[in-house]
């Protein structure tokens, strides 16, 4: 049928027919009797006019069957005034086009997640929700549309009761029309007030179809507009008969955490078991936020009052406006120095003056030494590559703790805790392809102080390696350019303006994927605008580390030599990855046997930040770490002016 669109949103807009939140969009792309009861199918169909009876204005028959065409034309009626209709000119004039986004999360480095709720016309499911919410002592965000406004007053006062929040659920028009947008916002925003004394300014679109005029009448109302991170109620999920049976494929395999910011949407009324919701709330919390809360043997946030390192569930409102931790992405630029913008690059690294640069710039590992790792250099420049991996005329007994990849707010959470609580700082080098997934982590990190480098965007390897039979292409120099490129402006655009104490987080050092290294990638490193390329005498494989004990070992082989003194200088590979669990409990561990010991202990190590040494005029060529033709060249420059 030609008009069937226009004929379901009478439909829905009349409270005849309902569809899954998550669905709707879908349906309105699709077949609407997907979603349909035969009776609702059925007036969807042509039929006699005799068959309706007498038709009224609204489109209904005497015999109570609405009439498609007359729902059609009545849907077509304004909901608004021309006085309102001048009014929302004036504000879409005003906004000169802006969209509010439609935030799948929140912006945020607060240690908390979103928890919101949509459906109230089923008030069992409403209660029981309500009752688990007291019990974990958690408050959330119930979304209202018009119709529930309407009819379910005893549910809405009860959530404000309970101390929750009350947000704007939309059910725009299948065009997304401007100003029917705008004037169910402005009859939403009234009706609160004169019911609950509110009038809120987060909303979401619980019905239609995604339009920039939504997202446009939004912003020129001064309303955030929220989607979720996570939807708990999905349409394959119906006839679910247990939380159990839902939970498992919530998430992918390798989220094994929820995150800073993220936003969970649960329709209450949808599924047809009535008291799940709170079953499946339940098991989120405990499989995927609770265990983002560092704990050992010793320390936990129940056992430690100085522990902070559980996450919250919160109702939007505390993070939309809370300013302390809410910040932009991306970062505008112009507050990011000049040095550490993306277009700044530096003189040209090329065959005349590659040995000289890359001699400076290179810190080895004693790892790096054969084909699978090291490709491509002339002979007389692979003898004298640079194999020590420590930073040479660091402070004695300086190391430095070193973190590559990316993961989950569970895993990096507990290495910032662990750093916290024992007031050191380390390396963190980030594998950038997913941090605009979960941008607040990234920024979270850099926020308490601890350095940011590259490691690529993509993890892909200057030198291809083989593993378990598997053979892997390495990227041309052009891919690996792009590649490096795209990593830094990824982590400018997310930290690049963040300064502690003095000094910025962000760096332009580069740890190679694999610590491989080839004569023509590490030329690109070098032309990208990176400083100095960073390996480390020790790399723990914490990732593959079968026992606490282990880890601990691995970790103290590489802090340690022979005679049992600090390695001054070393710096130590580690790993930030969900697979590498025992290395913050080991690392938790050792600084707090290392707090214990005296100032003038040989055994007692100091952690620092790689550039509090790899600073312009540092030469790793230079066993003092000074590059001495620059003193000279610095000196030059005073003498002459």
């Amino acid at each position: 049928m030609k008009n069937w669109k226009k004929v379901l949103l009478a439909l829905l807009l009349s409270g005849c027919l309902f569809l899954p939140a998550r669905a709707a969009e879908k349906t309105m792309a699709g077949d609407p009797s997907l979603y349909m009861s035969d009776s609702a199918k059925a007036l969807l169909m042509p039929s006699p006019a005799s068959s309706h009876g007498k038709i009224n204005e609204a489109g209904t028959s005497s015999l109570g069957v609405p009439n498609p065409e007359k729902a059609q034309e009545a849907a077509k009626k304004k909901s608004y005034t021309p006085a309102q209709k001048a009014n929302y000119d004036a504000l879409r004039k005003e906004n000169g086009g802006v969209l509010a986004p439609k935030e799948r999360f929140i912006t945020t480095t607060a240690p908390a997640i979103v928890l919101t709720f949509g459906g109230l016309t089923r008030p069992e499911s409403v209660e029981d929700m309500l009752d688990y919410l007291d019990e974990k002592g958690l408050k959330a965000t119930f979304f209202v549309t018009e119709l529930e406004l309407r009819k379910y007053n005893s549910t809405i006062s009860e959530i404000i009761s309970r101390g929750h929040e009350l947000g704007l659920g939309l059910r725009t028009s299948l065009d997304g029309d401007y100003y029917e947008t705008c004037a169910q916002i402005e009859r939403l925003r009234k009706k609160m007030k004169k019911q609950y004394g509110i009038s809120p300014s987060i909303a979401r679109q619980i019905f239609g179809k995604e339009m920039d005029t939504v997202n446009e009448a939004c912003h020129a109302m001064g309303v955030h507009l929220l989607s979720q991170t996570l939807n708990g109620v999905q349409t394959k999920d119906k006839e679910a008969k247990s939380a159990e049976d839902i939970f498992p494929h919530l998430f992918g395999a390798r989220t094994y955490s929820m995150g800073r910011g993220q936003i969970i949407y649960m329709r209450l009324d949808y599924l047809n078991e009535p008291l799940i919701c709170s079953k499946l709330l339940d098991l989120i919390y405990k499989n995927k936020i609770d265990n983002i809360a560092y704990r050992s043997l010793s320390d936990t946030p129940e056992t430690n009052p100085s522990n902070d390192s559980a996450y919250r569930l919160v109702t939007a409102g505390d993070l939309v406006y809370d300013e302390t931790h809410a910040w932009s992405y991306p970062v505008d630029m112009s507050q990011v120095p000049y040095d550490l913008q993306p277009s700044t690059k530096p003189a040209s690294v090329d065959d005349r003056n590659f040995e000289r640069e890359f001699g400076k710039r290179y810190i080895g590992s004693p790892d790096v030494h054969d084909k699978d790792t090291m490709r491509g250099f002339p002979v007389n420049i692979a003898k004298h590559i640079d194999k020590t991996g420590t930073i040479h005329g660091a402070k004695e007994r300086t190391v430095f703790f070193t973190f590559d990849d990316w993961g989950n707010d569970e895993s990096v959470n507990h290495l910032l805790y662990v750093f916290r609580k024992h007031h050191a700082l380390g390396n963190f080098f980030i594998i950038t392809r997913n941090v605009k997934n979960n941008p607040n982590l990234l920024r979270a990190i850099a926020l308490e102080g601890h350095l940011i480098g590259s490691h690529t965007n993509s993890h892909r390897p200057m030198v291809g390696q083989t593993y378990g039979g598997i053979s892997s292409r390495p990227m041309t120099d052009e891919e690996y350019r792009e590649d490096i490129e795209k990593a830094y402006e990824e982590l400018a655009k997310t930290v690049g303006d963040v300064k502690v104490n003095g000094r910025y987080a962000l760096t332009r050092l580069f740890r190679p994927p694999t610590l491989a290294i080839s004569y023509s990638g590490t030329k690109s490193i070098m032309n990208a605008g990176y400083t100095y390329i960073v390996n480390g005498y020790d790399s723990t494989h914490d990732y593959a580390a079968p026992t606490l004990q282990a880890m601990v070992g691995a970790i103290t082989h590489g802090l340690y030599d022979e005679k049992g003194n600090v390695r001054t200088g070393a710096v130590m590979v580690m790993h930030m990855s969900d697979n590498a669990k025992f290395t913050p409990l080991a690392l938790d561990y050792l600084l707090t046997v290392n707090e214990q010991r005296s100032d003038d202990d040989p055994k007692k190590f100091i952690p620092a930040r790689l550039d509090d040494y790899l600073v312009d005029g540092y030469s790793q060529s230079d066993e003092t770490g000074n590059d001495s033709d620059f003193e000279k060249n610095l000196k030059y420059k005073g003498c002459c002016g």
